[in-house]
């Protein structure tokens, strides 16, 4: 059984020629680049969990290894991967977030769940609890809750 598990199965298509692709082996999923301006193949990320893999063009992709955790993954310049970055607030978030591309390198992620009573008691928000973050991916950085930031300032 050992040895099943030590064997490299693609999770997406293992035909592709450029961009990302990932593949579980040896108890991770792998997270592959592809060659590019000289700089061989690379597997810049393995994690443990996947909860949530969002194709971004046609090279890249976000990774959500946890309900609250991402990472880009795919070239930008000679980075391969981003930090790890964690979201605030996703508590019992099962839909998955809603991940767009806005232009200039940016995306928007955006994710609803059920409102706590305490979130409902200090009118934080009402039957659902929504956020919406922008992700610079040029930068590697991001700026979460965009209402509730709009709002304190």
């Amino acid at each position: 059984m050992s040895e099943i598990l030590k064997q490299k199965v693609y999770v997406a298509d293992s035909t592709w020629n450029f961009g990302t692709s990932y593949f579980y082996q040896n108890d991770s999923f792998n997270f592959l680049v592809r060659a590019y301006n000289g700089i061989p193949d690379t597997v810049p990320l393995s994690v443990k969990n996947v909860y949530q893999v969002v194709q971004i063009g046609s090279g890249s992709k976000i990774i959500f290894d946890t309900d609250s955790s991402f990472y880009y993954v795919g070239w930008y310049g000679n980075r391969v991967v981003s930090q790890r970055h964690i979201v605030e607030n996703t508590k019992n978030n099962y839909q998955g977030f809603s991940v767009k591309e806005i232009g200039d390198d940016m995306l928007t992620i955006y994710f609803s769940r059920f409102a706590t009573k305490e979130e409902e008691e200090k009118g934080i928000a009402d039957f659902y609890y929504s956020q919406t973050f922008i992700y610079d991916i040029k930068n590697d950085k991001w700026v979460p809750d965009i209402r509730r930031n709009l709002i304190e300032r």
